[in-house]
């Protein structure tokens, strides 16, 4: 949504502006960023060849005075007797790119168009590029006579060759080691051989694939893998007709760049002042991505796009009419004091400290290596007397190193870098003098013998001033190697260009933010369409040849035009006297002065100050104000003020800077909290007349009920008032009579039950007739079931223990500034630690509001959707008619499960992922439960865990409804599309599995059909819909006329640039088992949609695409099918229930939840895991079970030995507990949701 699609949507702007526009279905044209591409009615034949690199010696015969005498041979380079260095491709694509770039250009000139690769082992062709005279192999590896590559060569190299019966032919080729052919340093890097052998592997037939994705109506595996062949294909195609104009850094670049020449025209505003910054070492640029589509009814596009990101620059920016030579930029900047941005004392010997940080920046970087030897008279005379002229003796003083990275020296110890140049101490050598050409044979074999220690030891500095005549200007600065016995001065190393390391950062993001809101909404794919002319007019600027025209294809110049719907909005009323539907702008709507639909109730609270000023009562003062007003009750019989004071004890004398700081202040809180509320330690509640109002559980466990608290101060216990209703005794005397107190007030003579006596800040209260009326306290007494006065001693008759009263309801938690830190831990604490949601407040964001009521009321917002529970049904606005039914269609037909998985994983190195998962629990899905898990990195859940989060979100339905589910929809995020077969296969195959134990478990019963095997299938189990919730997409719709820059919220796409299910890889790789486990696994219909949820203010709104793997819904055992266009309008209303924002959200809650929960999971999994820096004093608190799931890829460390797939258990739960084994792996703290007592309170609901 919003920006770029980056984020959610900020709200709208209303849409009158395209009610005018609409036809009466409602529907409008929209733009894509889709371009056309056509096919000529006769299409080549498309040759696939299999690519293999060996490295070669180029051999030059020559005479004793060393002129050449012959053609140059080439030999393969021989490590071992009888084997060659073979070239991984995969491995060094960039090099691969050159060499095969060379191989076109010089084996095939004038046809290298109709060549096409991207630097992996696959290469395509428009026709064949030779004959079956060529090579033939025979059975086994091919056979190579002796000489063919060389004298060396024995021929019949055991090579993994080319399978029987295909053609090879074998290429040499000679490029630059690590630059391109062009660069301007060209001259100055040393050649290179390889021998390249291509191996025709597949002959693609283009008609026969068009015709089967225009006309088939059934999946074929064979043709549809055809198809996946040509995608790549036409893939590469576009990868190659960008390499030769664009800049495409990184090794397997998907993003191309425009050269720094053509930057200034195409950067806007936002970005053009940077990227123009003179003394800059980073800028802007801007590029292009292009990627193939096959689309619903045959239709094949270009998806191009435009791309922003901020890169380090090989030269200072220099101006058009500036006339000095470019500038190298070193990565010792003595401006500012850095190497490789790592700030630190450059006039004096760096410390280890430092020179670790260097390292560490360094081994992240591509850079040069430069310098310009100083050549003396005598030596410059006899280059004029060899004929060279003052150029090129110039560019002969200067020596480069080009690409280069950090490497170990193995013969120091594996060291990347030495701490000084000049000091014998950290690193120096012994170099063996130069003889000059006139030496004779024996004084060469002499000085050969010659041990290598006899000669001076030397530094680098030494040698480059005495060899080259280069005096270091920082002699005392490190040094860096870069292989090959390659030592150099930092201060000769120079930035490559490269994404810059801190791409990412938020200065950078924001700039890049401002950009894309210049070109919001139609600008966008207006701006696209001006770079794919931009990009035509640089190929043939750079005289490349139409790749596409090669291979009979066509691209439109204008980018594609459909209708596209707008769904209808959902009906939402807040609650109140009146309630009435709330107007809904563009997917947002206001809350201002509005009563919640069900408010929550706040209990008793804790209060964390971790802040160092004293504001966070200011801060709680307000928020309960807004609570107030929104319908929420906060606790009462207390002063709020004085409650606030009590709580707010602050505790910043804490070491928070250690989560074991933290921990205590939250222990501090909480038991603090039960002391003023429950035992009432401070005696306002006594001082007042009146008791602590909450719930417990009734004396015969079976349900919930409110309850007054009545604390004993001397025996540290209390007993319990309950409504007369449910039971009407509270106390009783010696002999067991029974009692129950009341008030008496001066007003009135009647009694008063405890139940409709209050107080708040003003004073005590009577509920009379439905109406409170202010009155002064006179006494408590006791009366019997009769109404007569009881005036012998009494006992409590329910004695409560803190595991029967409703738990501390929220932590609220004050930090001084936006700390990850602090706000990690926090999370930890509450989710993990002790089972109570938490709502963190930063000082520094609340001092800077400009609106602090309608700061408070989003908090309150928050507030009310965290303390959902199933004791208060709370929620802050209904979804249809009724205000006290909230429900959407088909969901309210037949109990239906709706579930969102989504996965986060470790950054770097981490070897977890985070599972973070939801349900609803409502028919208006905004009420929802939480799982949490911590297993291997993984991208798809392990059988075991998707089973035991199944049975946690069931168990959490069943307590809910009591009912078992007939209906599953699975909405899952994070997930590619290569990965579409394996979310069937296995995730949602184990959801199955998972519902066929729980509704056998251990007994005999099995399914009725043969089919089932245990398994589950539709007859045994709830019917499955599977959606894919793909976010990470470069798909951009937006209106084709008007005034709006945005589409409105709701707008649909469902034809024409959506897959069809039949060439889905998916569906190719679908076997009989699954068709066995699962109907409808091919899916004729597609059910594929692109949904613009959000109403979107700035950027470029983004849509969600819902790609369905499985729909069995679409033909139930009775009830409404799950047809497209519910689907889509069901997917549309619930992004209007994320509980914590007034506005339609991009993605469906259930999944935005579960994202969010893993997110935070992963901010303090670490800490967990007791690896964090800052744990403190806080133990390991997880521990690590191995999963035994055969399904799974096998991984192996770098040692070979195999590293089993594991998952995390908390370290207070053992394997042989009580508790469910399902529950054994959840991270959350759900021992309250899961007690023998059924209708506890659950609060799941804690990623709001």
């Amino acid at each position: 949504g919003g920006r770029g699609g980056r984020g959610r949507g900020r709200g709208g702007r209303g849409r009158d502006g395209y009610d005018r526009e609409r036809s009466m279905d409602n529907s409008y044209n929209v733009k894509t960023n889709y371009f056309r591409l056509s096919v000529d009615d006769s299409p080549i034949e498309i040759r696939q060849y299999e690519v293999q690199i060996d490295d070669a010696i180029k051999r030059t015969p020559k005479d004793s005075e060393g002129k050449r005498t012959g053609e140059a041979t080439y030999d393969l380079k021989i490590v071992k007797e009888g084997s060659k260095k073979r070239i991984l491709v995969e491995n060094i694509p960039l090099l691969c790119k050159r060499i095969l770039a060379k191989m076109a250009e010089t084996s095939y000139p004038g046809g290298s168009g109709r060549i096409v690769f991207d630097g992996s082992s696959t290469l395509f062709s428009a026709g064949a590029l030779f004959d079956g005279q060529q090579m033939i192999s025979s059975s086994g590896p091919a056979v190579v006579k002796p000489g063919t590559y060389g004298p060396s060569d024995t021929g019949g190299h055991n090579t993994r060759a080319a399978p029987v019966g295909k053609n090879c032919k074998d290429h040499f080729v000679t490029v630059k080691a690590n630059c391109d052919e062009n660069d301007e340093d060209a001259l100055r890097v040393k050649n290179v051989h390889y021998r390249v052998r291509l191996i025709e592997s597949k002959i693609l037939s283009v008609r026969d694939v068009f015709d089967y994705v225009k006309n088939s109506s059934n999946p074929s595996k064979e043709m549809t893998a055809q198809l996946q062949h040509l995608r790549q294909a036409y893939d590469i195609m576009l990868k190659t007709s960008m390499y030769k104009s664009m800049l495409a850094p990184g090794k397997n670049p998907r993003k191309f760049f425009f050269a720094t020449d053509r930057q200034s025209n195409l950067l806007g505003s936002a970005l053009r002042n940077s990227f123009e910054n003179e003394r800059s070492t980073y800028s802007p640029y801007i590029g292009i991505s292009q990627s193939i589509r096959f689309c619903n009814g045959g239709g094949v596009f270009i998806e191009a796009s435009s791309c922003v990101n901020y890169f380090d620059r090989e030269f200072f920016y220099k101006r058009s009419h500036d006339n000095r030579p470019k500038e190298r930029v070193p990565l010792l900047n003595t401006n500012t004091g850095e190497i490789a941005g790592v700030r630190c004392n450059i006039n004096h010997s760096i410390s280890d400290s430092d020179l670790k940080s260097i390292e560490q920046a360094m081994n992240k970087l591509t850079f040069h290596v430069e310098y310009n030897k100083n050549f003396d008279q005598e030596h410059i005379n006899k280059l004029k007397e060899r004929g060279l002229s003052v150029e090129k003796i110039e560019k002969r003083r200067k020596m480069v190193r080009k690409n280069c990275t950090l490497k170990r020296d193995s013969t120091r110890g594996g060291k990347r870098m030495a701490l000084s140049a000049s000091n014998r101490k950290y690193h120096s050598f012994h170099l063996k003098p130069r003889l000059p050409r006139e030496a004779t044979d024996e004084e060469k074999q002499a000085h050969f013998d010659r041990d290598i220690s006899e000669f001076p030891e030397k530094t680098v500095s030494d040698y480059f001033q005495e060899n080259h005549g280069i005096g270091l200007r920082f002699p005392h600065l490190p040094l860096v190697f870069i292989g090959k016995k390659e030592w150099y001065p930092i201060e000769f190393c120079f930035q490559a260009f490269e994404k810059t390391i801190d791409a990412n950062e938020s200065h950078h993001v924001q700039q890049i933010l401002k950009h894309y809101d210049e070109i919001q909404g139609r600008k966008n794919v207006e701006k696209v369409q001006l770079l794919m002319e931009q990009l035509s007019e640089a190929q043939t600027s750079h005289g490349g040849a139409d790749i596409l025209g090669q291979f009979n294809l066509h691209s439109s110049k204008t980018p594609l035009t459909l209708r596209a719907k707008v769904l209808p909005e959902p009906k939402l009323m807040f609650g109140g006297d009146r309630p009435l539907a709330t107007r809904i702008e563009n997917g947002s709507w206001n809350m201002r002065g509005t009563i919640f639909s069900k408010p929550s109730d706040l209990g008793a609270f804790a209060v964390v100050d971790l802040s160092s000023r004293k504001t966070a009562n200011k801060y709680l003062e307000k928020l309960f104000e807004i609570m107030k007003k929104h319908g929420m009750q906060i606790p009462s019989g207390i002063n709020t003020r004085t409650m606030i004071g009590e709580l707010c004890n602050n505790a910043s004398q804490c070491n928070t800077r250690e989560a074991s700081g933290i921990h205590k202040a939250f222990s501090d809180a909480i038991i603090k909290a039960k002391n003023f509320f429950w035992y009432d330690t401070s005696g306002n509640f006594e001082r007042n007349r009146t008791w602590f109002k909450t719930k417990c559980y009734s004396p015969d466990g079976s349900k919930i009920c409110d309850c007054l608290i009545m604390p004993d101060h001397k025996q540290k216990r209390m007993g319990a008032i309950l409504k007369s209703t449910e039971h009407p005794v509270t106390h009783h005397t010696a002999n067991g009579k029974e009692a129950r107190i009341m008030v008496r007030v001066r007003e009135n003579e009647q009694p008063i039950d405890p139940f409709d006596f209050s107080f708040d800040d003003r004073g005590h209260y009577v509920l009379i007739g439905g109406q409170q009326q202010r009155v002064t306290f006179d006494s408590f007494f006791y009366q019997d079931i009769n109404g007569q006065p009881v005036t012998e001693n009494v006992e409590f008759e329910i004695i409560l223990d803190e595991s029967q009263i409703f738990p501390i309801s929220m932590a609220f938690v004050y930090i001084n500034k936006n700390d990850t830190h602090e706000y990690s831990v926090a999370k930890m604490m509450g989710q993990f630690v002790f089972s109570v949601p938490t709502q963190v407040v930063c000082d520094e964001k609340y001092q800077s509001q400009r609106n602090v009521d309608q700061f408070c009321s989003n908090i309150a917002l928050k507030l009310n959707t965290k303390l959902m529970n199933s004791s208060n049904d709370g929620r802050a606005w209904s979804t249809g008619e009724d205000p006290n039914y909230s429900h959407i269609e088909w969901l309210d037909e037949a109990p239906t499960m709706v579930i969102g998985i989504d996965v986060h994983h470790g950054v770097g190195q981490d070897t977890i992922s985070l599972i973070g998962a939801s349900v609803c629990l409502d028919e208006g899905c905004m009420q929802l439960a939480q799982s949490l898990r911590c297993v291997s990195k993984t991208q798809i859940i392990p059988g075991e865990v998707m089973r035991d989060i199944t049975k946690t979100l069931f168990t959490h339905f069943v307590r809910k409804h009591n009912v078992f589910p007939t209906r599953v929809l699975y909405y899952r995020g994070g997930i590619s599309e290569g990965e579409f077969s394996e979310v069937l296969a296995k995730e949602a195959k184990e959801i199955r599995k998972a519902f066929q134990e729980i509704k056998f478990g251990e007994s005999e019963a099995r399914c009725d059909n043969p089919k089932c095997n245990g398994n589950g299938c539709t007859c045994c189990t709830p019917r499955m819909t599977v959606l894919i919730c793909q976010t990470e997409h470069s798909i951009r719709i937006v209106p084709d006329e008007g005034n709006n820059t945005n589409v409105p919220s709701g707008t649909c796409v469902d034809h024409t640039i959506t897959t069809d299910p039949k060439i889905r890889s998916d569906v190719v790789k679908a076997d009989e088992d699954l068709a066995q486990v699962f109907e409808n696994v091919g899916m004729s219909k597609g059910f594929d949609f692109l949904l613009t949820a959000q109403g979107g203010l700035k950027g470029t709104s983004k849509p969600v695409y819902y790609r369905v793997l499985l729909n069995e819904n679409f033909s139930p055992n009775g009830g409404t099918p799950l047809s497209s266009d519910v689907l889509q309008r069901i997917t549309y209303h619930m992004t209007f229930q994320y509980g914590t924002a007034t506005k339609a959200v991009r993605s469906v809650p259930v999944v935005y939840y579960s994202s969010r929960l893993a997110n935070v999971g992963m901010g303090y999994i670490n800490y967990l895991r007791g690896v964090h820096a800052k744990s403190g004093s806080l133990s390991q608190l997880v521990k690590k079970m191995t999963i035994e799931d055969e399904g799974l890829v096998k991984r192996k460390g770098r040692d070979g030995e195999e590293i089993p797939h594991v998952k995390y258990m908390r370290n207070d739960v053992s394997e042989t507990s009580s508790i469910e084994p399902f529950l054994r792996t959840e991270l959350l703290h759900h021992s309250q949701a899961f007690t023998e007592r059924n209708s506890l309170p659950s609060f799941s609901h804690v990623s709001a």
